[in-house]
């Protein structure tokens, strides 16, 4: 483990070994000898699934030949004090989308100030409130956060539904602004379509663990891959998983593809 946060991996390891260091950092050449980093967001999600500050630790202590630099102190010790001050959850009232939910106020200010946040278009009910709102989904709200750098952990989805805002927006029997009735059959089917597959979607760590296991074995796998409305299948032979992008062989068409992980939606064994 070297000072600049890099992690050298001169040969195989056992599969517990693997799968710890996987869980704790990110790929970033993957052969005989890789390379991983570690980075606040491998070690803050490795946190959010449950591991311990101290399991961390104990893994980088066990792995490492060279002991742990001063940098991964520094980083681990900062991680632990602040994982879990903001809490991203779904949110279904007149609010928006999204709630956030952060645990000092001077930390909720400097939310709703950051330039690199204003597209969020974030608010909140009061003037001193720790709880602020987005219209966008919970999983562009979480991306942007950790994209400039503030970590946020996930949350079960807030169902509680919005209050009328007087009794006769309530009415015995009518629907309220979430019920699916409310919509025509034709877009309350297109809506529940679409949340079950957002929700029924492995997760990208998943996909990036499968394309380094194919890497490793020189196996071909079909990717699936989504944008702008649009899915493509390719049978291809990965070469490299760095910074976020995929290259790989499209041995059919006799071309290299570069693939950004966040589009694809599936990873399949040929």
């Amino acid at each position: 483990m070297q000072p600049d946060l890099s992690v050298v991996v001169p040969g195989p390891l056992a599969p517990e070994d693997e799968a710890d260091l996987a869980a704790v950092t990110r790929p970033e050449h993957i052969g005989v000898a890789s390379t991983r980093r570690i980075a606040d967001a491998s070690v803050a999600e490795a946190l959010d699934r449950g591991r311990s500050a101290a399991e961390v630790r104990g893994i980088f202590t066990r792995l490492s030949l060279t002991g742990i630099p001063q940098p991964l102190d520094y980083l681990l010790d900062a991680l632990a004090e602040r994982v879990g001050s903001i809490v991203v959850a779904e949110h279904t009232g007149d609010e928006g989308r999204t709630s956030i939910t952060v645990s000092r106020l001077d930390l909720a200010d400097t939310l709703l100030v950051d330039r690199a946040l204003q597209h969020l278009q974030l608010h909140r009910r009061s003037p001193t409130g720790t709880r602020l709102f987005s219209r966008l989904r919970s999983e562009h709200v979480a991306a942007a956060l950790a994209d400039a750098r503030y970590h946020a952990s996930g949350a079960s989805a807030d169902r509680a539904p919005a209050p009328p805002a007087s009794p006769s927006d309530a009415a015995p029997g009518a629907p309220g602004p979430s019920d699916p009735d409310a919509l025509p059959a034709p877009l309350g089917a297109l809506v529940e379509r679409v949340y079950l597959a957002a929700r029924s979607e492995p997760g990208s760590a998943d996909f990036t663990r499968r394309l380094e296991l194919a890497i490793r074995d020189r196996s071909p796998v079909l990717v699936t891959a989504e944008a702008r409305g649009q899915r493509h299948t390719f049978t291809l032979l990965p070469v490299s998983v760095n910074g976020g992008r995929l290259r790989a062989t499209d041995q059919s068409a006799g071309v290299e593809r570069t693939l950004p992980v966040s589009v694809i939606t599936a990873v399949e064994s040929v």
